[in-house]
């Protein structure tokens, strides 16, 4: 019941923030939105439940806020210090493109990697990186503004890393941007480069 209503909640916020917008204000789809808006549940730990992955509601590096069910941080800017993390570090990364596994293709060291593996948060300790696929479905049907109800603070000034490598050159993954303007965008991103994280499991 306490789900339901944090659901029914989310879907109240997003209509009354529609009906009171201004008329000059974007194009929206209520009734997408709120039926993607109620494929989430919102835990009240600092994780939501997206079908069978319950996700942070932070990015790394961001502190979840009980009082307030946000996100909080020191960093900068739109960081709200969330970190900025190497999928492979230069000195482990060499011709094979390491930090994977090159049968599955998805993450198994590097920073990016470890800092969701290492992990213990809301009682549980299996956090990972998503894969490419469920870093892209948890964008889908949204835009950022309706992804903030459910993911609030989330940095834009870069892509996030997904746990998965590209098949046919192993130096770089998948990545997956959270910012107004490339909403859902998925890029490949050397592994050396510094890119954010969202943990799921």
């Amino acid at each position: 019941m306490k789900s339901l209503s944090k659901v029914i909640l989310l879907l109240s916020v997003a209509f009354l923030l529609g009906f009171c917008s201004d008329s000059g204000d974007e194009e929206i789809d209520w009734a997408t939105a709120a039926i993607t808006l109620s494929g989430f549940t919102d835990n009240g730990d600092g994780t939501v439940t997206q079908g069978s992955l319950i996700w942070m509601k932070c990015s790394q590096g961001q502190v979840w806020d009980s009082a307030a069910n946000v996100c909080s941080g020191t960093g900068a800017g739109t960081t709200y210090g969330a970190y900025s993390l190497a999928y492979c570090e230069q000195a482990t990364l060499d011709a094979s493109g390491t930090c994977s596994d090159l049968t599955s293709y998805e993450a198994n060291d590097g920073p990016a990697y470890d800092s969701c593996a290492n992990l213990t948060f809301a009682g549980f300790s299996d956090w990972r990186l998503p894969t490419r696929y469920e870093l892209d479905l948890l964008a889908e049907g949204f835009s950022r503004e309706f992804f903030l109800y459910i993911f609030p603070q989330t940095p834009d000034d870069k892509y996030f890393w997904s746990g998965s490598t590209d098949e046919s050159d192993t130096s770089v993954g998948y990545t997956v941007s959270f910012a107004k303007n490339t909403f859902g965008n998925v890029e490949k991103g050397t592994k050396t480069g510094v890119k954010y994280v969202r943990c799921v499991r």
